[in-house]
């Protein structure tokens, strides 16, 4: 990770500095924390100017769980957030026009992460998401068209619909994963590339249309339900199904012309 600068001597310091090494300043800011079910979340910064953050695991005795709507929004100048494995919510909007993001990791007690919670992070070019994750908005990461690393977890089960701009150029998920939802990666113009392990079993409409780049796509035999999921994408001329002609059938509702590699012979769907 690129190095920063301390704000009042101007020594370089690290991303894992929180405190400067040369005069002491602290750099993470002070963050306010109120109650939250059991435990305590993070509210806001005290200042709009933070840079650096490192929440606590643990306030006055009890863990720290939560990260909650529009925490960090429009916090323009924060280029890094330290989210301890205590955390297993990040509310709608939290990181909504950080633009100097440039890195999120999640870590595997995270549960859910909510609506455009890294909206407009123009900047984000790497994600991780961590084991814990049951469902992400579609719409989480939407305008963070830098994003060139996504890695999945293979607890997470629901791709929600809304849109995951990126600009990866193949997509491979993990076992667990087994809804897509509607425009989940729509318009993401580097796509080359989608290979769906066993497990999938629902594909929305539109989730990988007019994905400009995309040649080749891979289904499991455990699809259930396709719903024109690669409209508008015109590389894609043909797709691998792992299954039968008449599985493929079954599993078929609706989408553009295109030809179909089935385990025993070639079919023809949407004409």
């Amino acid at each position: 990770m690129p190095n920063l600068h301390c704000p009042k001597c101007k020594s370089e310091i690290s991303k894992s500095d929180y405190v400067c090494p040369k005069c002491g300043f602290a750099l993470s800011g002070e963050l306010i924390y109120v109650e939250y079910e059991d435990g305590y979340a993070i509210a806001r910064p005290k200042d709009k100017g933070i840079r650096l953050a490192k929440i606590e695991s643990e306030f006055n005795g009890k863990q720290v769980t939560a990260i909650l709507e529009n925490a960090f929004m429009g916090c323009a100048k924060l280029t890094s957030v330290l989210i301890p494995n205590s955390i297993k919510l990040i509310g709608g909007h939290a990181f909504d026009g950080c633009v100097k993001i440039d890195t999120a990791v999640i870590p595997e007690s995270m549960v859910e992460i909510g609506d455009y919670a890294y909206f407009g992070c123009t900047k984000l070019s790497d994600l991780t998401l961590g084991n814990g994750l049951a469902r992400v908005s579609g719409s989480a990461t939407c305008y963070c068209r830098t994003i060139t690393a996504m890695r999945y977890s293979s607890g997470l089960g629901s791709l929600e619909g809304g849109n995951f701009t990126c600009t990866c150029g193949a997509l491979n998920f993990k076992n667990g994963l087994e809804i897509i939802g509607e425009s989940a990666f729509a318009s993401c113009p580097a796509i080359k590339t989608i290979y769906l392990p066993e497990g999938v079993k629902e594909i929305h409409h539109n989730a990988f249309g007019d994905c400009k780049s995309l040649s080749s796509a891979t289904l499991p035999l455990s699809l259930e339900r396709l719903e024109a999921p690669f409209d508008n994408s015109p590389k894609l001329k043909s797709i691998r199904f792992n299954g039968s002609k008449a599985k493929f059938k079954d599993s078929y509702k609706s989408g553009q012309p295109i030809k179909v590699a089935c385990m025993d012979g070639i079919l023809s769907v949407g004409e």
